[in-house]
């Protein structure tokens, strides 16, 4: 079921268990506590999963527009951010190589994407 998000709802897009929102502090906790337990090594953050949606929603093909509608952002300055880093991105080792996760094991894999000519 899809589900449609609007930069002015103010509801709480991760909600605890009473469903209130998370203060700063709990938001930090369960982001530590869930990339701890992914084995992610890397220092992130809250706004580090913020920048990551936005470049693989660019990376993915969303335009400027759509990026700034998602991310609600006033400037469309700061929405192109993401169009320059995918488009850097995009021809690097990095974009050809993808990490699946096989739903039957819950184990990652590589998958090499060879670029098209």
């Amino acid at each position: 079921m899809p589900i449609e998000l609007d930069a002015r709802d103010s509801s709480p897009l991760v909600a605890d268990r009473l469903g209130t929102a998370y203060s700063a502090v709990g938001l930090w906790k369960v982001v530590k506590r869930a990339a701890r337990a992914a084995g992610i090594e890397k220092d992130v953050s809250p706004h580090w999963l913020r920048h990551s949606f936005g470049t693989l929603a660019a990376l993915g093909g969303a335009n400027v527009f759509q990026i700034q509608a998602a991310m609600g952002h006033a400037q469309i300055t700061t929405s192109q951010r993401y169009i320059h880093w995918a488009r850097g991105l995009a021809d690097s080792a990095v974009h050809r190589v993808d990490l699946r996760l096989d739903t039957t094991t819950g184990q990652g894999r590589q998958v090499m994407h060879r670029k098209r000519t």
